[in-house]
Protein backbone atom coordinates (compact mmCIF):
# COMPACT_ATOMS: atom_id res chain seq x y z
CA UNK A 1 0.00 0.00 0.00
CA UNK A 2 2.86 2.35 1.28
CA UNK A 3 4.73 1.69 -2.27
CA UNK A 4 2.02 1.82 -5.02
CA UNK A 5 1.42 5.48 -3.41
CA UNK A 6 5.00 6.48 -3.62
CA UNK A 7 5.05 5.10 -6.98
CA UNK A 8 1.77 7.08 -7.92
CA UNK A 9 3.43 10.28 -6.56
CA UNK A 10 6.50 9.47 -8.71
CA UNK A 11 4.44 9.14 -11.57
CA UNK A 12 2.23 12.50 -10.81
CA UNK A 13 5.59 14.53 -10.29
CA UNK A 14 7.21 13.19 -13.48
CA UNK A 15 3.73 14.00 -15.31
CA UNK A 16 4.03 17.64 -14.13
CA UNK A 17 7.13 17.77 -14.88
CA UNK A 18 7.04 16.74 -18.66
CA UNK A 19 4.03 18.71 -19.12
CA UNK A 20 6.04 22.03 -17.88
CA UNK A 21 8.95 21.01 -20.21
CA UNK A 22 6.25 20.81 -23.23
CA UNK A 23 4.51 24.08 -22.37
CA UNK A 24 8.32 26.02 -22.00
CA UNK A 25 9.62 24.24 -25.31
CA UNK A 26 5.82 26.25 -26.80
CA UNK A 27 6.37 29.67 -25.53
CA UNK A 28 10.40 29.18 -26.70
CA UNK A 29 9.44 28.39 -29.83
CA UNK A 30 6.87 31.08 -29.82
CA UNK A 31 8.76 33.38 -28.74
CA UNK A 32 11.66 32.68 -31.14
CA UNK A 33 9.20 32.82 -34.51
CA UNK A 34 7.65 35.97 -33.08
CA UNK A 35 11.31 37.74 -32.59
Amino acid sequence: MYKTSILKQNIAIAAIAYFNFIMISIIISITISFS
